[in-house]
């Protein structure tokens, strides 16, 4: 039985899940299993993953990937679950950060997070991300979150949202146990969304967002960049 499950939600991600899934397979630590959820997939994205062995691929049609999530958890043998966005690239060393720091104590973790692009506004967009976590103002992640089995089957994506679901997911784990930010190491977090849509939309986005979650309000759907 494997050690850590890897599980990726794709929709659509066939210029992006290649570099993700050769990340993953160049990884030092070996105790592995990656399976890929299709979601409602109209491109070319299940013949990208097709030729890596040791890898395990569902096809669903659900549009979100709250669902996506929970069904390959479902699936899933190892203890450790390791939800990764389809565009976020791991280094070389952090499955085997991830299996020496994510001891039983903790029940929700992510992982430091630099840009795919070394310009100025998405650098200090992380790095304010990573100011806030790092004075536990909110717990986030950062296009990846860590959890055990354990968790998980006390608490699920909530498939009702339509985004917003892995923070809650995130913060209602973090009470079963501690929450862990590690540090030693960084994922690289694609910044296409602002690439395609530039940076004022999703930014406004999100502050319209904030508020309306304080009134208990929602939009309907998450803007999609692909």
């Amino acid at each position: 039985m494997p050690q850590i499950s890897i599980i990726i939600p794709a929709r659509n991600e066939e210029k992006y899940i290649k570099k993700t899934l050769d990340s993953v397979f160049a990884s030092d630590y070996k105790d592995y299993e990656v399976t890929v959820i299709l979601d409602s997939c109209t491109d070319n994205t299940q013949n990208v993953i097709q030729p890596y062995k040791n890898l395990n691929f569902i096809s669903i049609n659900a549009r979100k990937a709250s669902i996506a999530r929970n069904k390959g958890a479902e699936l899933a043998k190892g203890s450790i679950l390791v939800f990764l966005d389809a565009d976020t690239i791991i280094p070389q060393n952090l499955l085997s950060t991830i299996h020496a720091q994510f001891t039983p104590q903790y029940s929700v973790a992510t992982v430091k997070a630099v840009p795919d692009q070394q310009k100025l506004i998405p650098n200090l967009m992380l790095w304010s991300k990573e100011l806030y976590i790092t004075l536990k103002l909110r717990i986030s992640s950062n296009g990846i979150i860590i959890t055990n089995k354990d968790t998980f089957q006390k608490i699920k994506f909530r498939e009702d949202l339509p985004f917003h679901e892995d923070g809650i997911f995130m913060r209602q784990a973090a009470k079963l146990g501690k929450f862990l930010y590690i540090k030693s190491t960084t994922v690289t977090e694609s910044m296409r969304r602002y690439q395609i849509m530039g940076y004022i939309k999703p930014t406004w986005f999100w502050i319209k967002e904030f508020w309306k979650n304080i009134f208990g309000k929602r939009a309907k759907e998450y803007p999609l960049a692909r």
